[in-house]
């Protein structure tokens, strides 16, 4: 089996874990999660944050994206260019004024809320993925959009991924492409 295939296979069964898991469960962990991301030193420091906008199954990062902008921190979220297949991050201000549905059903800010900033103002990277190894590499949807993304920041940006505990495993196959977190907050 290759590796293409190999990662299909995980995909599929943590996809279906994830979708299968229970609302209340998943919102318990999740703000379990988010206690430990704030209590990271390297959060609370930081001045902007980049967070990806969680769909129903994931890790949800809405609530910590809501208290991070009250708290004052820059919020920065991203914006998929499908024709340039590519991620850019955007500033956010407002999560309900400003959002709606884009590419693969995700909310992204609008056009006309389209505000990008600059990678080397980024300090701390929230990524999502469907996996993570023990090394930090991650298995996200297979369209490559954040290990493209990731390879173009400072080597000074903090990225964490956010994971339930059976997101967690062995070892995700990788390629010459595929980009690790430098650390992952799971419960």
């Amino acid at each position: 089996m290759d590796v293409k295939e190999k990662k299909k296979n995980i995909r599929q069964e943590l996809l279906k874990k994830l979708r299968s898991q229970d609302k209340e469960q998943r919102r318990l962990k999740s703000e379990k999660i988010k206690g430990r991301l704030y209590a990271h030193e390297k959060f609370k420091i930081a001045d902007t944050v980049m967070f990806y906008i969680s769909e129903d199954f994931e890790v949800d990062t809405e609530q910590m994206i809501r208290d991070s902008l009250k708290s004052g921190k820059k919020i920065a979220v991203p914006i998929t260019v499908v024709s340039q297949n590519k991620l850019i991050a955007s500033l956010l201000v407002n999560f309900d004024k400003e959002l709606s549905k884009g590419p693969y059903g995700i909310l992204q800010p609008k056009s006309d809320f389209v505000r990008p900033v600059p990678l080397k103002k980024i300090d701390l990277i929230i990524v999502p993925g469907v996996a993570f190894d023990l090394r930090g590499y991650r298995l996200g949807r297979g369209t490559g959009y954040y290990d493209r993304f990731l390879s173009k920041i400072p080597e000074s940006a903090l990225t964490i991924g956010l994971a339930f505990d059976f997101q967690l495993v062995d070892n995700i196959p990788t390629s010459s492409r595929d980009i690790a977190v430098k650390e992952i907050i799971s419960n």
